[in-house]
């Protein structure tokens, strides 16, 4: 799901918007931009009234797939790519991505309440938690977690400090919702 969502919105400039609206088959082939129905025919109709189909030809279409490119250049997880490869080819903001891949996998674990964190003598309070209390929202539970145990996570573990600091802001009560921004 989530990573899947990653993985094509990063390819925009080659098969991106395809594979993000059409997917791929069992032997990983992306599937074709379907010719019917036509979206000059549906892109007037309700939303709700399309069929499954019909929802990917309007998608595909009618998002703002260059907003969408601005977004994950402002975020850092493209630049412009060197002049010898042409001047708008895109690369990869490694740590940025990296950042991302790690959020996304990382992000809602602790919604399996086996997992969730007893707030340690030591560091209670923590997000209005007592010392011996179980932090059971998710987005805090990880956020503990990433305060006082981020080595559990080896690809936590593995990202620079700046990386580390933009995967845990996310885990604050700022609100982030990362599901939102994949679906």
């Amino acid at each position: 799901g989530a990573l899947h969502a990653v993985y094509w919105l990063m390819r925009l400039d080659m098969d991106g918007k395809q594979g993000f609206c059409f997917g791929y088959d069992d032997e990983w082939v992306i599937q074709p931009v379907l010719e019917m129905p036509c979206f000059e025919d549906i892109k007037t109709k309700r939303f709700g009234s399309m069929t499954a189909q019909e929802k990917k030809v309007n998608f595909f279409h009618a998002f703002p797939w260059v907003e969408c490119n601005k977004l994950l250049t402002s975020a850092g997880l493209l630049k412009a790519g060197p002049t010898t490869q042409g001047r708008d080819a895109p690369c990869v903001g490694r740590d940025r991505l990296k950042a991302m891949l790690v959020l996304t996998a990382i992000h809602d674990v602790m919604k399996n309440e086996a997992l969730c964190p007893v707030v340690q003598a030591n560091h209670g309070p923590f997000c209005n938690y007592r010392e011996g209390q179980v932090i059971r929202d998710h987005d805090i539970a990880l956020d503990y977690v990433l305060s006082y145990f981020g080595g559990i996570f080896p690809s936590y573990d593995g990202l620079d400090q700046d990386s580390q600091r933009l995967v845990k802001f996310t885990q604050g009560k700022m609100g982030f919702n990362n599901g939102w921004l994949v679906q």
